[in-house]
């Protein structure tokens, strides 16, 4: 530990002074310096940003050029509290503390006292608002700080306050107002919100069949495979989605897309063979927000890294994103670091009005798959490989309904069998291997009884 205070040394001659010089240095040498050397803090904004003037930051840090009304850059600050151990500013009373909720004027006085903390820059407005955990640079000067001025280094965790009583920061709900996430200044002009330039269902050609898939020596049953498109998506969410991606490539944050929208028979595909397509946590079919196109599986990458919670990527870099332009979107964390999905209430109320749908349909009436399995998990890998891929029960009626669709023919070694049933079974309209149950079951009714035709 280092005593940056200065002395004259022609006041340290004599032996006594000496004497004296050398006990200040042990005394210094062996004190619990609360500081040290450090200047970098952890804290929490009071304040939303508010915006000063080209003028008013020269005068501060000489950080801008001045000049004219409209001539020069404004740029941002906010009020906050350092947090912590040894605080420079545990002085001062924390206006967050709930028993003040009911002295607004006392808060907003308290709040005062804290430093301002100055964004550097002009161009990259990163949105900070009321209990916001950031990191923060104090100037330091021997073993004083100037609490006046500060400098903001980085949004480290979004952290909205709550507005009821007698919780930790409600003040700051009370004395301004809730809580309005503005967008990154700069970055993008184009539509904000909700979809609201895309209508009707998703596209005929979001996707197609697949073709000879195989894991290992094993030949993985046909499924229909959306594109790695955000026309996949839900209209509801596809336009924020859209925003989301523009807005993180303009941060400096490349994206690969790996999985949009999956049909059920996908979904079981993946639960199935998890390895062969790597699939991190692969939910049953019905159960993921993928088969309704309200998730996206993307590898975020910037500067040269995986953007992951644990490296600080997502919650630094990738979520004030979503939280300056109310994206309702969210990453369920770093077991699945690919997966971000739809949290508007609305988009969750039509997930679950199809999942149970296709729950119903899969689960319950559909005696092909539900007699062997009724209830999501390792059961439904047993599913018959032949069973019917249907769409519509996903909300994805026009991108493809059956297998037979595009050419008017099934694949080689399958026939065509209008849906029916039999004494045994119940089976959908769709291609199915001259072996499988649903052909045996038409032949068990009578030849050809059933069957439109084979290719």
């Amino acid at each position: 530990m280092s005593n940056r205070e200065i002395h004259d040394w022609t006041g340290w001659t004599d032996k006594d002074s000496s004497l004296d010089l050398f006990g200040n240095m042990f005394r210094w040498g062996i004190s619990d310096e609360k500081h040290t050397d450090k200047v970098m803090f952890k804290a929490v904004a009071l304040t939303d940003s508010f915006e000063l003037s080209a003028n008013q930051t020269m005068a501060i840090d000489g950080g801008t050029s001045g000049g004219t009304e409209g001539g020069a850059n404004p740029r941002k600050a906010f009020k906050a509290r350092i947090i912590g151990a040894n605080s420079p500013h545990s002085f001062i009373p924390d206006p967050c503390d709930p028993s003040f909720a009911d002295d607004l004027d006392y808060v907003f006085k308290l709040i005062t006292l804290h430093t301002t903390f100055l964004n550097g820059s002009t161009t990259r407005d990163v949105p900070v608002t009321r209990g916001d955990l950031v990191s923060v640079r104090l100037d330091r000067s021997n073993q004083a700080y100037n609490l006046e001025y500060g400098s903001f280094e980085e949004l480290l965790a979004i952290e909205d306050p709550s507005g009821v009583k007698g919780e930790h920061c409600s003040s700051l709900i009370d004395l301004f107002g809730e809580i309005v996430h503005v967008p990154f200044a700069g970055a993008y002009t184009g539509a904000t919100g909700r979809a609201a330039t895309y209508t009707g269902q998703v596209p005929a050609g979001a996707g197609g069949w697949s073709e000879n898939d195989k894991c290992g020596n094993t030949a993985v049953p046909k499924y229909f495979r959306f594109s790695n498109s955000l026309a996949a998506l839900h209209p509801a969410c596809r336009g924020r989605f859209e925003l989301f991606f523009q807005l993180a490539e303009a941060s400096g944050v490349t994206a690969r897309i790996t999985s949009v929208r999956r049909s059920p028979k996908h979904q079981w595909v993946l639960k199935k063979y998890p390895t062969c397509y790597g699939a991190m946590t692969p939910a049953s079919p019905c159960y993921s927000q993928h088969q309704y196109g309200f998730a996206v599986d993307v590898v975020f990458t910037y500067n040269g890294r995986k953007c992951l919670n644990k490296n600080g990527c997502i919650g630094r870099v990738l979520m004030p994103i979503v939280k300056a332009n109310n994206l309702k979107i969210k990453q369920i964390g770093d077991q699945d670091y690919v997966h971000w999905e739809s949290t508007d209430p609305t988009d969750k109320a039509t997930y679950q009005e199809l999942r149970q749908k296709c729950i119903q349909h899969y689960y319950k009436d559909n005696t092909y798959t539900a007699s062997v399995c009724s209830t999501k998990g390792n059961g439904v890998k047993k599913w018959p490989g032949d069973f019917a891929d249907n769409l519509d029960v996903i909300g994805a009626a026009g991108a493809g309904a059956t297998e037979a669709v595009a050419d008017g023919k099934c694949p080689a070694g399958q026939k065509h069998y209008e849906a029916g049933e039999s004494e045994t079974h119940t089976w959908e309209a769709g291609c199915y291997a001259d072996d499988s149950t649903v052909a045996v079951a038409v032949a068990d009714k009578g030849e050809g009884e059933g069957q439109e035709g084979d290719g």
